[in-house]
């Protein structure tokens, strides 16, 4: 097979694209609507908006309506491989997921979700909690694990070599729903967090809107009481000067 750089592979993308009427009808529909995306990012208009989410729903209607079928094959074929991955794990995946585990554990070590406004103290609180425990159980299992493979003298790459065994296979598979499990409940707890505070930092910026308004007015009322008073004292002397 011939090897390509990145300027030729994108030479073909272009022709191809250019040389076939739908590839060329999604490209004008994804470039009108990168137009769109930039101008709501700049002016933030709700009208754009609007056009944007219409956009959004006939992009998924298009896209269900012409590979629904295999959309839909495709999200069985993933599920059965999420699970085949928990059931039946690879070691890669095992590790970068022991890699993940570390920086979460360590991001509460240092309390770093602390720094998320929405978190209340004690949501902070149970995630750190969370973290940790996960943390714990997962090494505890990893030196489990280096002790089956030191003991029974295997492979640690090989596929056939790990599920020959049943207590390394086992866990593998306690190690990886925990990291799910992890993963899910501090998953869970920020987005509920994220949806109550909405309203309340609505109610506070409301609140704080009204505070100011309140306070500009009474500026301005002081400012014109202020304003009044320096009239009232200049006609006055006005009066007395003429009076002289």
């Amino acid at each position: 097979m011939e090897e390509t750089n990145f300027l030729q592979n994108l030479y073909s993308i272009l022709v191809l694209i250019f040389t076939t009427p739908f590839y060329l009808e999604l490209f004008i529909f994804f470039a009108l609507s990168l137009i769109m995306m930039i101008v709501f990012m700049i002016k933030k208009n709700k009208k754009v908006r609007h056009v944007l989410f219409l956009i959004y729903a006939i992009l998924i209607i298009l896209l269900f309506g012409y590979y629904g079928k295999f959309l839909l094959y495709l999200f069985d074929k993933l599920v059965d491989l999420i699970f085949n991955l928990i059931y039946f794990p690879n070691v890669a995946i095992y590790f970068l997921m022991f890699v993940v585990l570390n920086i979460n554990t360590v991001l509460s070590l240092f309390d770093k979700y602390s720094k998320l406004k929405f978190l209340s103290s004690r949501s902070n609180l149970f995630i750190n909690v969370v973290n940790v425990f996960c943390f714990c159980c997962t090494y505890l299992f990893f030196f489990m694990i280096l002790d089956v493979v030191v003991k029974n003298n295997l492979d640690f790459f090989s596929q056939m070599s790990i599920y020959s065994n049943q207590t390394f296979r086992i866990l593998i598979q306690a190690s990886t729903i925990m990291f799910v499990l992890n993963f899910i409940i501090v998953s869970l707890i920020l987005i509920y967090r994220k949806i109550v505070s909405l309203p309340i930092n609505n109610k506070m910026n409301k609140k704080n809107n009204i505070k100011d308004i309140n306070e500009e007015e009474q500026i301005n009322k002081s400012y014109n009481e202020f304003e009044t008073h320096i009239s009232k004292e200049n006609i006055d002397n006005l009066n007395h000067d003429s009076n002289i």
